[in-house]
Order: structure tokens, then C-alpha cells, then sequence
């Protein structure tokens, strides 16, 4: 079974904050990666996701912060 891949996203009004969380099934350390700010548009987050799916593989899980 593949290493799970989540992806965070943290909504603002003109942008997308985006985090990668890998948890590695051996039990070694989760990895956390910093993927920077997109423009809160569906061009932009179809080209980032196109990008991570290049990047990591299939199978990303996507995951939206809604706050507390």
C-alpha cells in the first residue's frame, strides 16, 4: 500500500496556503512540506494540483482547514 499524502489547504480570500504531510509507513518521522501560497482561483489551484500530482504521485488526499 503507498505512503499516505495529505495535503492541507488553508483558505484566505485572495489566497490558498498549501502544506504536504507525509506519514511514512516505517514509522520514521512524518514530513511535513511547506508548499508556499497560490491565488485563490480554480486555474491556479487546477495548476498546483496538476503540479503535486506530478511530483508526489496519485492518491493525495486534500484536507481544508475551517478553522477552531
Amino acid at each position: 500500500m503507498a505512503t499516505p499524502i495529505h495535503v492541507g489547504l488553508d483558505v484566505h480570500k485572495d489566497t490558498i496556503a498549501i502544506v504536504v504531510a507525509i506519514l511514512p509507513r516505517d514509522d520514521s518521522a512524518l514530513q511535513v512540506i511547506e508548499c508556499g501560497n497560490v491565488a485563490n482561483t480554480a486555474a491556479a489551484m487546477k495548476r498546483k494540483v496538476i503540479r503535486l500530482a506530478d511530483e508526489l504521485g496519485p492518491g493525495l488526499h486534500f484536507i481544508y482547514e475551517a478553522g477552531p
